[in-house]
């Protein structure tokens, strides 16, 4: 696997990682400033548990295979539009809105520089 595939792995589970101890740790200050519930943030949280640890898998192995790289994708893809989805919904705050958009865009870099995956770095 090339250097850079490896870091845009880490970078996407250090953003995932950093995301679960967010939602869980601190979903009960958190919930009234963004619009959102506590249980929905900590589930959230606990459902994205098992793609940081798929992800810190890929990327710590040597190579990783196209079919594990296109799931990482995938999910990145629809984090992003269940992040659009809810915006629309209108159930937060402002602030809520703001972090939801911002953490959705955050997702877009990785979504590009994984697919950019050069062919050489997958089985």
């Amino acid at each position: 696997m090339s250097p850079s595939l490896r870091r845009v792995l880490f970078v996407d589970f250090l953003g995932a990682l950093s995301t679960v101890i967010v939602l869980i740790g601190a979903a009960t200050p958190l919930a009234p400033h963004l619009g959102l519930s506590t249980t929905t943030l900590r589930a959230v949280g606990v459902l994205l548990v098992p793609y940081v640890v798929f992800v810190l898998q890929a990327a710590r192995s040597n190579a990783t295979t196209l079919a594990r790289l296109r799931a990482i994708v995938a999910f990145n893809a629809t984090w992003f539009l269940a992040s659009m989805l809810l915006l629309a919904l209108g159930t937060h705050t402002v602030f809520g809105a703001w972090l939801i958009t911002l953490q959705a865009l955050l997702v877009v870099p990785l979504i590009f520089f994984e697919l950019r995956a050069d062919r050489r770095d997958i089985r």
